[in-house]
């Protein structure tokens, strides 16, 4: 084992100086081990590479299971400059395609499999595997087995009949993100009654560095992130409209090369759009999770997300994007206080930030990191309230009343000097398109900082009670310290006579 791992001649052959610690503990496992394997190993730490160089040692069949036709296609480019022969099974194959594939197995010793739930069960694939030696049955993104089986791809749930009928040497999963509770899961969904142990190595990514990015208008805020944030970036939306909407936003208003993909493009354009991202130095992607887990680009330098995603682990996958080749690299959230309210788990570490942004992170998968050294949003004590917020209170306070939704936002973007001589500052919301101005403010609507009575905008009697009450704190603060300071003078006198 060690002279595999070690071998350089074996190593260039996968185009490899050197393995990870993780990657040689793991192998070990494989190919020692009479016990099957869940492998929870940090984005970017070499999954695939695991697999490859096991399947390449044992001979037989290796299949592989994946959740996205986007990742099948660029794991069959990673194969194909690898020593191993590789198939793709996938949907859209005529019989006659699958009969070749088939035939060409009969053939040779050796070779990988890369397919799809759907397709390893449908009509006879399974019969027609069964016929060889099947040396490992690898899940690769494993989690997608519970958090996608147990909601819309009962397919995955089903795995278990394929690992039974096929009787592979070894079942191994491979994810980034899998809690306690998800590696008990999966044990009952897919290893049944086969021995299995679970090798977990850090989630942490010390590499980039998380960001909560505070917000009244999540397009203005896309924006100023865009302005200084390194390319290229991924912008994840919530939904296939969002992402064509904001790459037509961003191109329009930057000039910056911006594409858009999600799972509802045809094939011509995911294909044309991962090979222009693949190979660009600047450009930004507006996508949805369908990108979460795809092409494998290393130099990602920032990952946006428009909206926290709901579960942590779903967050943690798709901001390890970036940095894959080891540089530094950012992740920013963009959050409002209603996000919070909708029950997301990233919501609430970075809207609250009541600890370490990476510490929360890591808590949830089942990590606790003493003495961690951070340079998030909270360990930088960067927590600036969201922009334009105090100075649209400081205004709606002034005019109390005075304002419609849609006359406010008019005298915004017309009366900018006059606001600023109003609140004695700099800001100026003259850059601020009124589409984000109106979602600004009714941001402020719903976090019940204002309140609509009729069609005009009032402070809150919330906000104006808080106010108050802040007030008199500080009153009661100041007169404390006068009269402390008073004392001590007092004392110092006496002592002086």
């Amino acid at each position: 084992m060690d002279s595999i791992t070690q071998d350089a001649k074996f190593l260039e052959l996968f185009s490899v100086k050197k393995l990870h610690d993780e990657q040689t503990t793991v192998i070990r496992h494989i190919l020692e081990s009479k016990e099957d394997l869940i492998a929870i190993m940090a984005t970017g730490c070499g999954k695939t590479l695991c697999f490859m160089i096991a399947s390449y040692v044992l001979k037989g069949i290796t299949v592989i299971v994946y959740p996205l036709l986007s990742l099948i296609n660029d794991q069959k480019k990673r194969f194909d400059s690898s020593p191993i022969k590789a198939f793709t099974l996938i949907g859209g194959q005529t019989k006659q395609q699958r009969k070749d594939i088939f035939e060409q197995l009969d053939a040779i010793e050796s070779a990988v499999i890369l397919t799809n739930p759907e397709t390893l069960l449908s009509g006879n694939t399974l019969d027609e595997l069964k016929k060889h030696r099947i040396s490992l049955f690898v899940l690769d993104e494993a989690h997608t087995v519970i958090e996608w089986g147990e909601t819309f791809r009962e397919a995955f749930l089903k795995l278990s009949e394929a690992v039974k009928k096929l009787a592979p040497y070894k079942v191994l999963s491979f994810t980034a993100t899998l809690s306690p509770q998800g590696a008990e899961k999966l044990k009952t969904y897919i290893y049944s009654n086969r021995a299995v142990s679970v090798i977990r190595f850090s989630s942490n990514r010390k590499n980039i560095t998380y960001k909560a990015c505070p917000s009244l208008s999540r397009q203005k805020t896309i924006m100023d992130i865009l302005l200084y944030a390194k390319r290229p970036a991924v912008v994840f939306t919530h939904t296939r409209r969002d992402a064509e909407k904001y790459a037509l936003y961003i191109r329009e208003h930057t000039g910056f090369n911006t594409l858009y993909y999600h799972a509802g493009c045809s094939k011509k354009h995911k294909k044309l759009t991962e090979e222009e991202f693949y190979n660009s130095s600047d450009a930004i992607l507006c996508a949805t999770s369908a990108y979460g887990m795809g092409v494998d680009k290393k130099n990602i330098r920032s990952v946006i997300h428009v909206y926290p995603p709901q579960k942590i682990s779903e967050y943690i996958q798709e901001a390890g994007r970036a940095g894959r080749d080891g540089e530094k690299a950012t992740s920013y959230v963009i959050v409002k206080k209603q996000d919070v309210l909708c029950a997301s788990e990233t919501a609430k570490v970075f809207y609250e930030q009541k600890e370490c942004i990476r510490k929360s992170l890591l808590k949830s998968m089942g990590e606790d990191l003493k003495d961690l050294k951070c340079d998030c949003s909270v360990c930088l004590h960067e927590k600036p309230s969201p922009e334009g917020q105090d100075e649209l209170l400081k205004l709606i306070k002034a005019y109390n009343g005075y304002f419609t939704l849609k006359s406010l936002v008019r005298f915004l973007k017309e009366k900018n000097m006059s606001i600023e001589r109003l609140l004695y500052n700099n800001h100026s919301f003259k850059y601020w398109g009124e589409t984000s101005l109106k979602d600004a403010i009714e941001t402020l609507i719903q976090n019940n900082d204002v309140t609509l009575i009729g069609n005009h905008i009032y402070i809150s009697p919330l906000k104006r009670f808080e106010q108050f009450r802040k007030r008199l704190y500080n009153n009661i603060y100041d007169f404390k310290q006068k009269y402390i300071s008073k004392l001590v003078r007092k004392k110092c006198f006496n002592k002086q006579r």
